[in-house]
């Protein structure tokens, strides 16, 4: 049986928003827990390419998820893919 991954590029800053709109609480649930916990919800192993200025956040974040792993992604949303590849 092939395994499946999903790559969820978060190497953004959120500059336009003021803060990291990755973060926030939506129903006390951080909005990028919601894309991660869909992609798991399918029994999928999700990388997450995260800004080096939130990568212990996001690792923090993750941290109890054995399916969630989380690399440094890039200064492009195209060198962000490929880190996670």
């Amino acid at each position: 049986m092939p395994i499946f991954k999903a790559v969820i590029t978060a190497g953004g800053t959120s500059s336009r928003f003021g803060k990291n709109k990755l973060f926030e609480k939506i129903k006390n649930k951080p909005v990028i827990q919601y894309s991660a916990d869909t992609f798991t919800d399918f029994g999928l192993e999700i990388v997450i390419t995260a800004n080096e200025t939130f990568i212990d956040e996001m690792k923090n974040l993750f941290a109890d998820y054995k399916n969630v792993k989380v690399v440094l992604g890039g200064k492009t949303r195209q060198e962000s893919v490929f880190n996670g590849l």
